[in-house]
């Protein structure tokens, strides 16, 4: 697309030279939008979930497992607005059930008043052994605030209140070995 500043600049004639500028831009965006990479949307699309929905590390691969099955029927292929529309809505269809599973999964998990000892810490999440029932269950909790995340390294101990983790001690492997 070629823009001809000079006339854009020249206001006297009375044309709608802004309005036809803003028709052409919307227009060239438009048809190169097929330009695109389909993985480049796709990446951008799991980016986008992930940036409102935590991923535990499972999860996360089968989705993009998932995308990348998809991305195999449109390999090579142009695609028109509409399909890339249906592609990206078809991401987000796969990516919501596998989180909205995840997060029933791990209200399951979360119980009000336990503590749970910091077992593991992958980026960030952080795998959580609940010390008050002392079961063998160990899950992987992505839902923890920036300033938690700092402190909730192997070994911390964190109660849940109120439906969110607080610090509470530094103390869990000692705890673990008074247990045994």
């Amino acid at each position: 697309m070629e823009i001809e500043f000079n006339k854009i600049l020249d206001v006297r004639n009375g044309s709608h030279l802004v309005e036809n500028f803003i028709k052409e831009l919307g227009e060239f965006m438009e048809e190169n939008i097929g330009n695109k990479k389909i993985t480049e949307i796709a990446d951008e699309t799991i980016k986008e979930i992930f940036s409102k929905r935590k991923p535990t590390t499972g999860n996360e691969n089968a989705i993009n497992f998932a995308v990348d099955d998809m991305l195999e029927k449109y390999e090579n292929q142009e695609l028109d607005k509409e399909e890339i529309d249906d592609f990206i809505q078809k991401i987000k269809n796969i990516a919501n059930e596998i989180l909205d599973k995840q997060d029933q999964n791990l209200s399951n998990y979360r119980k009000e008043g336990h503590l749970y000892l910091v077992s593991e810490e992958i980026g960030e999440n952080r795998f959580l052994y609940d010390l008050t029932e002392k079961n063998e269950n160990e899950f992987e909790e992505v839902n923890l605030s920036n300033e938690l995340l700092e402190k909730a390294t192997p070994g911390t101990v964190l109660i849940y209140e109120n439906g969110e983790y607080k610090y509470f001690s530094n103390d869990g492997f000692e705890r673990m070995e008074k247990d045994i």
